[in-house]
């Protein structure tokens, strides 16, 4: 059963991102300043990966690294979870964050980032999406 919620509906359009040869120092400000929990990591306008705060955690400060000294390509997803296409139900994309445990996925058009969906999209969208559900099930039980 679809949502008739899309991904295009409730993504972030205005995408923060990283670079491949910026420090993991310079990134975990860029994350701070903006506030956010991760950020696609783009070599021009070509999607290449995925930093967040928990690969920053489990790759540099539990390891003992200095994030100074690495690039984020040392530390990033170069092959995370991702979106393809922006119609996709929102059903189906919250599917992915619990079988995949994941809590942001980057909405691609090509290899091109055209958003990032999260899970908080998703908790702010519930209500809609629980009401939606009620009338389908009003609709099955008359």
């Amino acid at each position: 059963m679809g949502s008739g919620i899309r991904v295009i509906d409730i993504m972030s359009h205005k995408v923060v991102t990283a670079t491949p040869n910026m420090t993991v120092s310079e990134v975990a400000k860029l994350m701070n300043k903006h506030r956010i929990g991760g950020v696609p990591v783009c070599e021009g306008n070509k999607f290449v990966g995925l930093i967040t705060e928990r690969d920053i955690m489990l790759r540099v400060i539990a390891l003992n690294r200095k994030p100074s000294s690495l690039r984020v390509k040392q530390v990033m997803q170069s092959k995370p979870r991702v979106v393809t296409e922006k119609f996709e139900d929102l059903t189906t994309v919250t599917r992915k964050f619990v079988d995949h445990e994941v809590s942001r996925i980057p909405v691609l058009d090509g290899n091109k980032i055209v958003g990032v969906v999260t899970h908080k999209d998703v908790v702010r969208h519930a209500p809609a999406l629980l009401d939606l559900f009620i009338e389908k099930l009003k609709v099955s039980t008359q």
